[in-house]
């Protein structure tokens, strides 16, 4: 596995929420942003980059992604100083990120506006990390009798 470290410091709103044991990290990409994101998640995929380290134009909240040793695991997160999150996901989830923006990028808007991932918590203790990555253009939701009507029920 590649040991170099991509990081980037993008336009970004980076959110941190605690929550009991459990946190709650969000990250809601400028339009350019989302773009360099999708790069280095494509870089982090081939193996060019072993680890991706995503920070705040301001550095104050920092995430960092490698992917994890079996792809049978499921994501974990540890948080080396409360202000580092540090996740392993596998690589079916690496190519579900690098679908989500890879489609934006090329069409502009997403089909939702975020995905989310739980990630448990690395080691004894700690509770789980929710990551939500969220970008700022996306097809608004129909109402649940529109969905009926396009689906023929």
């Amino acid at each position: 596995m590649n040991g170099s470290v991509k990081h980037l410091r993008l336009a970004a709103r980076v959110t941190l929420d605690v929550d009991g044991g459990e946190r709650l990290l969000g990250i809601s990409f400028e339009d350019g942003a989302a773009k360099e994101w999708a790069l280095g998640l494509c870089l982090l995929g081939v193996g060019l980059v072993g680890t991706l380290r995503l920070s705040d134009l301001a550095g104050t909240v920092r995430m960092e992604v490698a992917l994890a040793e079996d792809d049978n695991d499921r994501a974990t997160a540890e948080w080396p100083d409360p202000r580092t999150a540090r996740l392993r996901i596998t690589r079916t989830e690496l190519e579900y990120w690098t679908h989500f923006f890879l489609k934006y990028v090329r069409d502009g808007y997403g089909d939702v506006d975020h995905i989310d991932v739980e990630a448990q918590a690395y080691g004894a203790g700690g509770g789980a990390t929710y990551v939500t990555l969220k970008v700022p253009y996306a097809v608004p939701s129909v109402s649940v009798d529109e969905a009926r009507r396009r689906l023929g029920l």
